[in-house]
């Protein structure tokens, strides 16, 4: 039958019996000459769980199963998808040339392809399929499509093949029969320079010191790379500043935006920040955000957004989704509003979901209108278990955590380590990531680890560490599949462009150029040292009394210093505010107490005279204790270290700035201040904090740009606006972002900002010390004899700022900087 035909031949029975009927009457009259047109069977035996079950959940069953059966056709059970349909029976056991279902999917006619929405199954998917109905279509008697049990929900064991020459790592023995199938050579790894600068980006969001690099590079033992990653893991808070951006972007979670002001949303930072710092195992930082625990509260209240907005924007809608999203790979987006087109997923789960965190019943509105009907609480798979009838909130958020998080709901580990391991090699197992129901590329090994995971408490780290030290990590990197690529085949991690954090972050390690203080108000030491020694009194201009609501104060201390200081920090807090002043330069504020600040001191402190004033303040609506710790820590060129504390050298006075800003200077004013005798601002947790804070100040870790609110050039380096969840980032280079690094003032500004600094710091530096230092230090490599010649050209004889500003742009436009290969 020609194609001519064929076309004539379906437009009659279109018109004679309607689209739905026409699914398989069609396909009984397309068999016969288009055979050949068919993709080959599989030549393997398939398995039904790992490659058949999620083709039919995601291409076939919003209109075959789950209660429906267009043209009489269902795929709900074995016995449902072998009887006969409206048009005769669409599979035959043993004989898949002949079964209508296969016409239908390989799209003999292409004018009639099914699914009739979304993207074609690929030759590779129907190949599965015609293996599967050859071998005379195995079905798991466990699985029903009527009620969506799905393969992801079921951990599935999976036995290590054995060990091979150089193949001794669990996830490279899993990728040997791939290897192998597609003529890999996983014993092929990068350098080790290659190495270091990967896994430093990868694990703490920073490229390695030149000292760190050449320590690692000397190492002779066989061990070191397992060894590095280890290392790295444990930098607590280094580990802790680079992984805040991933969770803030999953979680939505910011410093500023929609809903902040007017208390509509709710930042989860100080609770967020000290799970990656204590890494807390992934089931109970899941359950801790679902229940939620104290300080977690913000991510199931969502946004309340302002005016009148869709019904499926309310919270109770908006907490369904993002948990759905983000830790079941589920899109529940489209089902918040009505059944969904492109996925198994209806309105009625969409409201259950959301049901378990509204306070009162859930009307459903589908397409934004009422439709008078109530949701009924409930988890999207009720084979897990079902949640208590007549339940409160609290009640049914506990049992919700715990249905999430159960060892027999293998989607959660699925959907994090999927999310884990697209993050290290540029490209998931299965994609896109918020779709774990479609099949990987390699299934084995994704659930090894997610029950690897689960086998070693739920811990992160150790899941990184595992992806990190397999040779598949370590392979040569290669380019992205094309977009029209067929089938991805796994050649080696991706280039992947820096972050925006990883590059300003470079930028600011390197020159110190970045800012003194974060933008949240929690714990970023990174540090339990509660025995550090810190020798500042808490002050204030009495020692005893309460200070009235409001009462403001401003302290100050004069010093000098005989050069420039190479390093100056200090931890500051005030009972209740307090605002930073050093030389006139404002350094610093906060109005949380409970979290002492770090602040880097040295580019506003001089050879000569100095002086720090800070304004403390009291809140509350009655008299309470009121009080101002400082400590700086300066260190000099001579090897000169000074402490400074907040003590009797002190002083005070009532005059507080005026409304332009300018510091009181009346001499007549300042008195003397005082140590508060009422000590019970030390108590062990805020001894500990200010500890902490002051290990962070010691052990120079400045602050991260995951720590600060985001400025228009962060933005155009891909830095989200989080009012929505954030599971992938763009990597396509934009216009706005070329502009902003060519001619943006942020940048230009930041680097001439470096360049004082590293003038400042290496004043007998020549231009050809400057530009090993930077290739060192940004590209992890010494310049060769070519590019040192053009270097010392950009920056110069003598070495100057706008030379050395130049060469510091000149590298970080580099591809060396700005990909991780």
């Amino acid at each position: 039958m020609n194609q001519r035909r064929l076309s004539v031949l379906s437009s009659f029975l279109l018109a004679g019996l309607g689209y739905s009927g026409l699914v398989l009457t069609w396909a009984v009259a397309a068999r016969g000459a288009e055979k050949t047109a068919l993709p080959p069977a599989a030549a393997h035996q398939v398995d039904f769980h790992r490659e058949i079950l999620p083709i039919l959940a995601n291409r076939c069953i919003t209109c075959h199963a789950r209660g429906r059966a267009e043209g009489g056709f269902s795929l709900e059970t074995r016995t449902s998808t072998l009887q006969e349909s409206d048009s005769g029976r669409a599979v035959l056991p043993g004989n898949s040339r002949d079964s209508l279902l296969i016409a239908m999917v390989a799209g003999v006619d292409p004018e009639q392809v099914m699914p009739k929405q979304g993207r074609r199954l690929s030759s590779e998917e129907v190949g599965l399929l015609r293996a599967w109905i050859d071998q005379g279509v195995s079905w798991d008697a466990d699985v029903s499509l009527r009620t969506l049990t799905l393969r992801a929900w079921k951990p599935r064991a999976v036995e290590l093949p054995p060990v091979r020459p150089g193949l001794t790592h669990p996830i490279d023995r899993l990728m040997g029969p791939y290897a192998d199938k597609h003529g890999l050579d996983l014993n092929a790894t990068v350098d080790d320079r290659t190495f270091a600068r990967r896994l430093y980006y990868d694990l703490i969001g920073l490229p390695p010191t030149s000292e760190e690099l050449q320590s690692f590079l000397s190492d002779p033992g066989p061990d070191k790379r397992d060894r590095l990653a280890g290392a790295l893991l444990d930098d607590r808070p280094r580990y802790a500043d680079h992984w805040l951006s991933f969770w803030n972007d999953l979680l939505r979670n910011d410093y500023e935006g929609t809903g902040y002001i007017d208390g509509g949303r709710q930042q989860i930072t100080p609770w967020l920040y000290d799970a990656l710092l204590t890494n807390k195992p992934l089931g109970q930082f899941v359950r801790d955000l679902i229940e939620p625990a104290a300080g977690a509260e913000g991510f199931v209240k969502g946004i309340v957004w302002r005016g009148a907005v869709n019904a499926s924007q309310r919270p109770p809608i908006q907490a369904a989704q993002n948990l759905a999203q983000v830790f079941l790979g589920i899109n529940l987006k489209c089902a918040s509003c009505h059944d969904s087109f492109v996925s198994p997923w209806k309105l009625d789960d969409a409201y259950g979901l959301a049901g378990v965190f509204a306070d009162q019943p859930l009307e459903i509105f589908r397409c934004d209108k009422a439709t008078g009907k109530f949701a009924d609480p409930q988890f999207l798979n009720s084979e897990l278990g079902q949640l208590t009838t007549g339940a409160d909130r609290p009640a049914r958020q506990k049992e919700l955590a715990r249905l999430v998080t159960d060892d027999q709901n293998a989607r959660l580990r699925r959907t994090i380590v999927n999310r884990l391991w697209g993050r290290f090699f540029g490209r998931a197992l299965v994609e896109p990531v918020d779709e774990i129901d479609n099949p990987a590329w390699n299934e084995d090994v994704l659930d090894w680890l997610a029950a690897d995971l689960g086998a070693n408490g739920d811990d992160l780290k150790h899941l990184m560490r595992q992806i990190v030290t397999s040779r598949a990590y370590q392979m040569p990197s290669v380019g992205a599949e094309p977009s029209d690529s067929k089938e991805f085949v796994f050649r080696g991690p991706q280039v992947r462009r820096l972050t925006a954090e990883q590059f300003l972050d470079t930028i600011w390690m390197c020159t110190d150029a970045g800012p003194t203080q974060s933008a949240g108000n929690f714990n970023s030491a990174g540090s339990t040292a509660g025995g550090r020694s810190l020798t500042g009194q808490w002050i204030w201009s009495y020692a005893e009394g309460d200070a009235k609501p409001g009462e403001q104060i401003m302290v100050r201390r004069k010093f000098e210093l005989a050069t420039q200081p190479v390093k100056a920090w200090a931890v500051i807090t005030c009972d209740n505010e307090f605002t930073l002043w050093v030389n006139g330069q404002q350094l610093a504020s906060s109005k949380d107490w409970q979290h002492p600040v770090t602040v880097r001191l040295e580019a506003a402190l001089q050879a000569g005279p100095n002086e720090i004033q800070i304004l403390a303040r009291n809140a509350g609506d009655r008299p309470n204790a009121a009080a101002l710790f400082f400590e700086a820590k300066i260190s000099l060129a001579t090897g000169e270290a000074l402490t400074i504390p907040s003590d009797d050298q002190w002083q005070w006075t009532g005059t507080v700035p005026s409304a332009s800003g300018k510091l009181p200077g009346d001499e007549s004013d300042w008195k003397p201040a005082v140590a508060v005798k009422n000590q019970g601002f030390l108590s062990p947790d805020i001894r500990d904090k200010l500890a902490q804070a002051a290990e962070r100040g010691e052990k120079g870790l400045f602050v991260r740009v995951a720590l600060v609110t985001a400025d228009p050039l962060m933005r155009a380096l891909g830095r989200p606006i989080r009012d929505q969840v954030v599971t992938t980032r763009p990597e396509s280079f934009t216009t706005l972002e070329a502009l902003d690094l060519t001619n943006g003032a942020i940048l230009a500004g930041l680097l001439s900002r470096g360049a004082d600094n590293l003038l400042r710091q290496h004043a007998d530096w020549t231009a050809e010390q400057a530009a090993d230092f930077i290739f060192l230090n940004f590209l992890s490599r010494s310049p060769t004899p070519a590019e040192r010649e053009l270097a010392t050209r950009i920056a110069g004889a003598p070495l100057a700022r706008e030379g050395l500003a130049d060469l510091l742009w000149s590298v970080v436009m580099l591809p060396d900087f700005q990909l991780i290969r």
